[in-house]
């Protein structure tokens, strides 16, 4: 069978795809790449799949057939392939025709050439925070309608507008959906390729935790964050399951960390006392509409809205298909030293870190 994926070489695919080689029967691995990162793609895919064939094929897709020859279609479609749609766009800064092109045509496009080639499964890579503004516990096939004023920005809007344009194909093309929370990094080494979710709060607190800083909104808004080493573990598990075709799959942390108690883990880890007083959400948000505040505090303003959002998802599709195999999700309050540690460590190095403006 054929592994046919899209998104490398980005942070999910390069540290995903070779688990599932590793651990599953692929005789092939076939990579859909932008043209502009092919050069850094070929020499990173020939390292991390070893010993088995791997096809590099530049394409894009955002257009039709994801700009990619009749002939490259056609061999998608001779053999059994498992199919995973990782590429997107995850800045939550995103302008809506950007993201509209990449994350909804750019999906459509997928699942389109999924059918025609009639894959054994697509595995489709969504985001739990399709749930836009729904408060309360949000359960693994809640979908609202995608209406802008429901979401915190476009990046959520249009995963949202994606999700049903693969929900609409699934009788036709056998799909699992796997809806991460926010990806961090490895619960046991730190070890990750941005700095960004909750690395946030730390640059914001190791820059200025000398200060009285404020405590930023609501203390006890829950925040979902999951390890890599969890989501990789978890998705490579379900994608093995022949059941989990036509079911989505929220792969968060059933327990998650509130804003209150990550500031204090965080404070402590770096040596500071945790912030004993707070800034209101709408204050906050009133002064990080300047570039300036931004740039100082290093917090992006569209991440304000992530520590002060009241919700919960459910996992229990998740929690069933995990059960026996030993895969559970490490606590926040556990790993959270470790990923300050790295980031004490790597905090010079430029190219982990995501600009403010």
């Amino acid at each position: 069978m054929d592994l046919f994926a899209t998104g490398f070489p980005g942070f999910i695919a390069r540290t995903l795809l070779p688990r599932l080689v590793r651990d599953g029967d692929f005789e092939r691995v076939v990579l859909l790449v932008e043209e502009r990162f092919r050069a850094q793609a070929e020499p990173l895919a020939r390292e991390l799949f070893a010993g088995h064939p791997v096809e590099v094929v530049a394409g894009d897709i955002t257009r039709p057939g994801l700009g990619i020859g009749k002939d490259a279609r056609e061999r998608l479609s001779r053999r059994p392939a498992q199919w995973w749609h990782m590429a997107a766009i995850y800045r939550l800064e995103v302008g809506l025709d950007l993201a509209r092109r990449v994350n909804v045509e750019g999906t459509r496009h997928v699942v389109e050439l999924a059918r025609e080639a009639a894959v054994d499964r697509l595995h489709y890579v969504s985001t739990a925070y399709v749930s836009g503004s729904l408060t309360g516990r949000v359960m693994e096939d809640d979908l609202p309608r995608p209406r802008p004023g429901n979401f915190k920005n476009f990046y959520e809007l249009t995963k949202n507008e994606a999700e049903w344009v693969v929900r609409g194909q699934m009788t036709e093309v056998p799909t699992t959906i796997y809806r991460f929370g926010v990806v961090t990094g490895d619960s046991r080494t730190g070890d990750t390729t941005k700095f960004d979710g909750p690395y946030f709060t730390i640059k914001y607190l190791d820059r200025w935790g000398g200060l009285p800083l404020p405590m930023i909104g609501k203390m006890d808004a829950r925040i979902n964050i999951v390890p890599i080493d969890y989501v990789l573990a978890a998705a490579g598990e379900i994608s093995r399951q022949q059941d989990s075709a036509g079911k989505c799959f929220q792969i968060v942390d059933p327990d998650p960390i509130t804003t209150g108690e990550l500031f204090e883990v965080i404070s402590r880890e770096l040596g500071y006392g945790a912030p004993r007083w707070t800034i209101s959400p709408e204050g906050m948000d009133r002064v990080m509409r300047y570039s300036l505040v931004r740039r100082l505090v290093g917090l992006p303003r569209q991440a304000m809205a992530y520590i002060n959002h009241h919700v919960e998802y459910d996992c229990t599709n998740t929690t069933r298909a995990l059960e026996g195999t030993g895969i559970v999700c490490p606590s926040a309050r556990d790993y959270l030293p470790v990923l300050v540690r790295f980031y004490k460590e790597n905090q010079h190095r430029k190219e982990l870190h995501m600009d403010v403006r």
